[in-house]
């Protein structure tokens, strides 16, 4: 199902970008390389 995987991927980076700004980081969304 393309969509759930759309919303995982999403989701995810979600959570590492939220993780990244609590953490202080400013390039956390450079490790979400597929």
């Amino acid at each position: 199902m393309p969509g759930f995987t759309m919303f995982t991927r999403v989701f995810m980076l979600l959570i590492r970008f939220r993780l990244g700004r609590e953490r202080g980081y400013g390039d956390e969304t450079n490790n979400f390389v597929d």
